[in-house]
């Protein structure tokens, strides 16, 4: 090799910074380059939305699995979906290296692994110890962290022991990141001075200073999201949510990391259980089916109309589930606000088991607690659905003066999806296939 292009390979090998640029034809922002060049084996980042996290970490991960032979590193995320958008997100930067370099450096790249022909390896996967275990890791990258279930063991008796090995050679980094949540989780834990990771934090007037995104993107997102929400998307802050009937901890136990989603056109068989919350100009419509799986009741179908589509097509659209999803034990419709007529409409075109509930201020204590406590005995699991978890989260509480619990979100939020799959889960209390209207 001539001197100057050995100059060039170790700068390449030992500046992940000189990487991205020379190899993967990106330039990296200020807060970017601090990230980047951290040998620290502990860190921790909470950026806010659209600042580059994902990329920064992807070129951290090619940059080591290229430049040192042998080495072995995970993905990690709260959901198998979620692992793969951290693998897309690497695509381009894979591409950007000229193609008979790109050749000599990659053995095989598929969804769920990419191998290099110096015998490292990246590999995906969603939160599930059962699946990782028996790894032994040089790198791990975790991905939304505040979200991940059973964080604790996950962190203390399955990554740390995956990581022992390699870090007596020198390896064993640890890198987590996310939209910060509430303050009971482990990441916050991770991003608290005392927690030994070297802590990055950049908030969305970095993102602007650095023209990754716009100032007026930050303001049509303040106009977009609530106060609390604006805080840990936009801010990267941590919250409290004491006032919400349903808290992330609480949402992220629920998560089933291999939990996908059935379409409208799969034909299934086994036990469900349908809920139908019914908007028109304002809120959305929802239908949210659950499945039943032995004492387990888990979110497998999951549809938001827009706005303004005519019942008679969401009707056709749960009569199309019915027909396909075999079998239908019950269908609750929210006919709060609309009358009887539309269950009555639902029966006529033959959508087996409809119920028509009123929404009162009793039932919607009922329904709640019902499906709060099914969370509480980890007998519901959802998937990693950012929309749906966001509005799990806003529904807010109060006691009444009566003692009675009143039930809101804040405005310019919705609640529909909430309300769908709640009255999926209340469903599956009374499985009588006749009209009933409560």
């Amino acid at each position: 090799m001539r001197p100057e292009l050995d100059v060039i390979a170790q700068k390449i090998k030992h500046d992940p910074v000189f990487f991205a640029e020379k190899l993967l034809n990106f330039n990296p922002t200020p807060y970017q380059v601090k990230l980047l060049r951290d040998p620290s084996k502990r860190i921790s980042a909470r950026w806010c939305r659209q600042s580059g996290k994902t990329t920064t970490f992807g070129i951290k991960i090619l940059h080591f699995a290229i430049t040192q032979p042998n080495v072995t590193i995970l993905v990690i995320a709260p959901s198998l979906r979620q692992s793969r958008i951290v693998r897309e997100k690497m695509e381009p930067l894979i591409n950007a290296i000229p193609r008979p370099i790109r050749r000599l450096i990659f053995k095989k790249i598929r969804r769920e692994a990419v191998w290099f022909r110096n015998g490292s390896v990246v590999k995906f996967y969603p939160n599930s110890p059962d699946l990782i275990r028996g790894e032994t890791a040089d790198m791990i990258y975790v991905d939304e962290a505040a979200m991940f279930r059973d964080a604790r063991y996950m962190f203390n008796h399955v990554l740390k022991h995956m990581l022992a090995t390699t870090e007596r050679k020198g390896h064993g980094y640890l890198y987590v990141s996310s939209t910060p949540k509430n303050m009971r989780s482990m990441f916050y834990e991770m991003c608290r001075p005392e927690s030994g990771f070297s802590h990055h934090h950049v908030t969305w007037r970095e993102a602007v200073k650095t023209g990754l995104i716009s100032h007026e993107w930050v303001e049509d997102m303040r106009k977009q999201l609530l106060p609390i929400e604006f805080r840990m998307e936009l801010e990267a802050e941590f919250v409290e949510d004491a006032d919400s009937w349903l808290p992330y901890d609480l949402i992220s136990s629920c998560i089933d990391p291999l939990l996908e989603p059935y379409s409208l056109e799969d034909r299934l068989s086994g036990e469900f259980y349908m809920g139908v919350d019914l908007g028109k100009h304002v809120d959305y419509s929802v239908v949210a089916v659950v499945k039943r799986e032995g004492a387990k009741l888990k979110l497998v179908h999951l549809h938001r109309f827009p706005l303004k589509t005519p019942y008679s097509n969401v009707i056709g659209y749960i009569k199309a589930l019915c027909q396909n999803y075999h079998q239908i034990e019950a269908v609750y419709v929210d006919q709060t606000g609309i009358g009887e007529y539309i269950v009555e409409d639902m029966h006529k075109r033959g959508i087996p088991a409809v119920k028509g509930i009123t929404l009162t201020l009793q039932k919607k204590e009922a329904i709640m607690t019902y499906l709060k406590q099914k969370m509480l005995n980890r007998q519901v699991a959802i998937p990693h659905d950012n929309r749906l978890i966001a509005e799990l989260n806003i529904e807010r509480f109060e006691v009444t003066s009566d003692g009675k619990i009143r039930f809101s979100h804040p405005a310019g939020t919705h609640d529909d999806m909430l309300w769908a799959f709640a009255l999926a889960i209340y469903a599956t209390k009374d499985t009588a296939g006749r009209l009933l209207i409560l």
